[in-house]
């Protein structure tokens, strides 16, 4: 005689990682993500043009935002409270190190930023700033991860790589936010 047994479904906690089945969060990502899409190509034509009227001066804030709170939820949906974890822990330290870099300028230099990103401040870092290294640091991370594994690196490639990713990005970000979309000025440039 086989031994049947009953398979009852895994109960999951809220805090888990969700599964293939648990469509709520992740429709509301894909929705997100869709409505960022449409503001982001609608607004393509209306920048080119130069015809950005004085209510869509903050999009580029509202576009950051919105960013990186879709990858706030991606983070929670795929790895559940660590990601969550990993989420806030990004916006704090994203925030404490734009607030020293503005106050004192070290690392790079004194700068402020202007009001084109809108939405206020924390102390002198305008919100959509550390919803901007949201994005940013898990997709550097998550990109030496896909070319660590694709080349079989060492295991400090990830300590290595993801840094200089972000740094990369910094770089080639910094004319376009300052030059054409004015996000910030810079005061005096420091040793970096």
């Amino acid at each position: 005689m086989t031994h049947m047994t009953t398979h009852r479904p895994h109960r999951q906690s809220s805090l888990s990682p969700l599964r293939a089945g648990d469509g709520l969060l992740r429709q509301i990502i894909a929705g997100l993500l869709l409505f960022y899409l449409f503001l982001y190509v609608s607004s393509i034509p209306i920048l080119v043009l130069d015809r950005v009227p004085a209510w869509g001066s903050p999009m580029g804030g509202l576009l950051n935002m919105l960013q990186g709170s879709i990858m706030a939820l991606w983070l929670y949906a795929n790895a559940g409270t660590r990601g969550a974890v990993a989420a806030g822990l990004t916006l704090a330290l994203a925030w404490a190190v734009e607030q020293i870099g503005v106050t004192t300028g070290v690392p790079f230099g004194r700068y402020a930023y202007t009001g084109a990103l809108g939405f206020g401040t924390v102390g002198a870092v305008p919100l959509p700033i550390p919803f901007a290294w949201l994005l940013l640091i898990p997709t550097a991370i998550g990109t030496a991860r896909l070319l660590h594994r694709r080349y079989g690196a060492r295991p400090w490639w990830l300590l290595a790589v993801a840094p200089l990713l972000v740094l990369i990005y910094d770089v080639l970000l910094e004319p376009f936010a300052t030059e054409v979309m004015g996000y910030w000025q810079w005061i005096e440039r420091g040793p970096l």
